[in-house]
This record gives structure tokens, sequence and C-alpha cells, in this order.
């Protein structure tokens, strides 16, 4: 799959103006469909892309491959099947080509931060409607917001193959917590593989403060994880690690 020729043109006419600032794919993207919205969330760190497509009624599709700027490319998964992606962000609005097979859907999205929330999304059939989040809510010394189940992924590049491993989070308003790992995604040129769920881990005691996480275990003492935000809509969450790195989140 290539990108269109118009798509290349700006491309490289990007590449040749180095006094404008380059637009970072980073960021969660949303289209509403007559089915409801369709939403992509990306992280890119150190020109790796990592990210995830969500659409009403549908598996979710994993994101994985390089990215230079506004525009990447890679593979896609949805543990099922396997195909390629190109994306490219101008501006406000992301362009993502899907490519499986014969089959070429070409996506447009606008960005989404923290002032514009997410268009809700329809629920599948059977399933109860997600609740609005409100602001802040401290229960304690616990803010509400961050009560669910929330997974990120990390990604691992060698050659033509990826893969992608799933951390899993849950917060519960009782001030318990869980982390264990989730599913692992791997692919490259002719073959794939889905590892399935990980199962739990770690368990202990959680609580916030001016912003900040803090963890500690059942029964030892509370450490402090670093500064967390979260967009209007609830549904993603950026944790920057006072060791170092950040990690985006999604809720399930």
């Amino acid at each position: 799959m290539r990108l269109g020729t118009h798509l290349a043109a700006w491309l490289l006419a990007s590449l040749a103006h180095a006094q404008a600032p380059a637009e970072d794919l980073t960021g969660t993207y949303a289209t509403d469909t007559p089915r409801g919205a369709i939403v992509v969330r990306i992280e890119v760190a150190g020109g790796r892309l990592v990210g995830t497509l969500d659409a009403p009624g549908s598996r979710r599709i994993v994101l994985l491959g390089t990215a230079r700027g506004p525009y990447a490319r890679g593979t896609i998964s949805s543990g099922v099947d396997t195909g390629e992606f190109e994306a490219l962000v101008e501006g406000r609005t992301l362009t993502l080509t899907l490519s499986q097979r014969a089959e070429v859907v070409p996506l447009q999205l606008q960005r989404v931060n923290q002032t514009t929330a997410t268009p809700p999304s329809s629920p599948s059939p059977g399933s109860a409607p997600a609740p609005t989040p409100g602001p802040p809510v401290v229960d304690g010394a616990r803010d509400a917001r961050l009560i669910g189940t929330w997974s990120a992924q990390t990604m691992i590049t060698s050659g033509d193959a990826s893969m992608t491993s799933e951390e899993r989070l849950v917060f519960r308003a009782d001030g318990s917590y869980a982390r264990g790992s989730g599913r692992a995604v791997a692919g490259g040129s002719g073959w794939s593989y889905d590892g399935g769920s990980g199962g739990p881990g770690e368990q202990g005691r959680w609580r916030t403060e001016d912003g900040v996480l803090f963890l500690a275990g059942l029964e030892g003492p509370w450490r402090r994880i670093g500064r967390y935000g979260m967009t209007e809509d609830g549904r993603t969450m950026r944790i920057t690690y006072d060791r170092g790195g950040r990690k985006l989140w999604t809720r399930q």
C-alpha cells in the first residue's frame, strides 16, 4: 500500500520547510459515523509508534510502526487478522489509510484535546452506556476519575518484525489496585502471533494528591509514581513517571 500522490507531495514539502515545526502524531483522534464514533489513540516515542483503533461493533485494532514527524507507517492487527497502515497528520486532521489484502479503508479523523471531548460512541448490543465523567471528584485522597480498568501498550521492533504487549491497571473505589500483563501481539512479513492475556500481577493500595499518583503494597510504604493528566471525556490518561518516561493509558 502506498500513500496517494497528493499526500506524498505534502510530506516532501513539509520536510523541505524545516523552519516550520513538524506536527507530532501523538494524540487522540475521532470521527463520527452512523454507528457511533471511531476513536484512534496514538503514542510516538523515539520514532516508534503504538496505537489503537476502536470502532463500534468491532475488535480493537492495534497499530505498530515507525514515525517521522507527521508521517507514519506500519502494521495493524486485530488478533484475528493483520494488515498495514499509513498515517499523516496536518493540523488537527489525521488521514489514516488501512489496508488488508485487497481492501483499502481511508479515514479522516479530527484531533481531540483537553478542551474537546471525544464524540460519544454507541454502546455494543446488550451493554450499558458508558457514564459521562464530570469534573474531578475526590474521595478522601483518591481522584474518582481514575476508578476503572485501564490498558497501555508497549512496542518492540526488530527488522521487519514488531511486537506490542499490553499492561492492565485497575483502580478500585475501595482504594485497592491491581496491575498485570494483558494481551501480546506480534507480527512481521507473512506471520502473526496473539499471546492472549498474561493474567493478574501485583496488588496494593492507591491514592492521589494534587495530580500525583501514589501506590503502595498491601502492607508496604507509599511510593510516588508520577504526575497524571486526563482528557475531558475521561477515556485517556497519561502518566509521566518520576523515574523517567511517560505512558498513555486507555479506559476499557
